[in-house]
């Protein structure tokens, strides 16, 4: 089953939007380090909006039209996904609609009942309508605000909520976008007030973008199925887990594992001096059934999701006392303990982030890895 992700499109109140209308239209090519990650063509044309995006891994192509309300949000959609190859397969059909005041959306999957979905309201993205449309926002510049500092806020239809979403305009070629599940990221604009790039470092992707008026969708597809049935699809982001028995204590580790994939992590991907999930998507999370010593203090038994705080001046981790939340809905008001840890500097490069827990005296050693950083913090188990 596909994982559902985010479908990005124009929205907010008409009055508070200054809306142009131009047509719209290019490429956008969205970039993981040095890799293609996804590309794809968007089309605007009055309240009329069409989309054919290609992504990767497990390469597919999700094609999708639709409708906006005359204040940008999402009226209407309807599309599919399949599988690229010689042989393309259908993943899903989709289907977008509001009514009464609520946002419902289907989806069918081959071989398998409609399942459907209902949201609160109306919003600019939702986690149920095909892989690759949280990357597709070229319409928000013709509802962004106008002046420079105001901002305005729409809906992030997820988790069965409708969550804030911010589009602020930073300055007159800048806007500064995203909710609590997305993270922030910077769109930049060209002369004409265009899509011209996008930042996203930071973000739940971390990726960066580029418009571009040409781009062969057909041959980009063919060449990627090309590579991954020559050499196999990769998982930008593996999920995994650490168990391990110490002194009768059960401790488990529930994570994702990023790569470097050629990009600078420390100080760009991953900020300094700002909180990190600790990992990619959803927050790490600890499982211990005995309290655990950490220097003086004491983090009782329990689930805990885990967040650090990298710095050029020496690494915090923070367990909270939430522990199942998206990796960029980090609430400080409910952690439980903040302990310092140890950072070096390795000969080599880790390309996938890695997490250990190892024997040390009394308790255990809990290991940070990733390109050539490692930040340790040491525990005991409280008999």
């Amino acid at each position: 089953m596909l994982r559902a992700t985010i479908l990005f499109l124009c929205m907010l109140p008409t009055l508070l939007f200054a809306q142009n209308n131009k047509p719209i239209s290019g490429y956008l090519v969205y970039l993981l380090g040095k890799d293609t990650t996804m590309a794809g063509y968007y089309e605007l044309k009055g309240n009329q909006f069409s989309m054919e995006v290609l992504a990767r891994p497990n390469v597919s192509v999700t094609k999708m039209k639709g409708t906006l309300y005359p204040n940008g949000d999402i009226e209407s959609a309807e599309g599919h996904a399949f599988r690229a190859g010689r042989d393309p397969q259908l993943i899903a059909n989709y289907r977008l609609y509001v009514r009464d005041d609520s946002t419902f959306i289907e989806q069918q999957q081959p071989g398998r009942t409609l399942t459907v979905s209902r949201f609160p309201g109306r919003g600019v993205m939702t986690n149920a309508i095909g892989a690759p449309f949280r990357y597709f926002i070229p319409f928000w510049v013709n509802y962004a605000p106008k002046g420079v500092g105001d901002s305005l806020v729409s809906g992030h239809l997820t988790f069965g909520t409708n969550k804030k979403y911010i589009i602020k305009r930073i300055a007159k070629d800048q806007l500064y976008v995203g909710s609590t599940v997305t993270g922030m990221m910077t769109l930049y604009l060209d002369k004409n007030g265009m899509l011209k790039s996008i930042d996203a470092i930071g973000s739940s992707w971390n990726v960066t973008a580029l418009v571009t008026n040409k781009l062969d969708l057909k041959a980009l597809t063919d060449r990627f199925v090309a590579q991954e049935t020559a050499a196999g699809a990769v998982a930008i982001n593996q999920a995994d887990s650490v168990f391990t028995l110490l002194n009768n204590t059960s401790l488990k580790i529930v994570y994702s594992r990023p790569r470097v994939r050629g990009r600078t992590i420390f100080g760009a991907v991953v900020p300094y001096d700002r909180f990190w999930r600790t990992g990619a998507n959803a927050a790490t999370r600890l499982v211990t059934d005995h309290t655990l010593i950490f220097g003086e203090k004491e983090l009782p038994a329990g689930a805990y999701s885990i967040w650090t705080l990298p710095s050029q001046q020496g690494w915090t981790m923070m367990f909270n006392s939430q522990a199942n939340v998206w990796g960029t809905e980090y609430n400080p008001a409910f952690d439980v303990l903040h302990v310092p840890m140890q950072s070096e500097q390795l000969p080599e490069v880790i390309e996938q982030f890695t997490m250990e827990i190892k024997p040390a005296r009394g308790g255990g050693m809990l290991n940070v890895i990733w390109e050539k950083t490692k930040a340790s913090v040491q525990f005991q188990i409280k008999p």
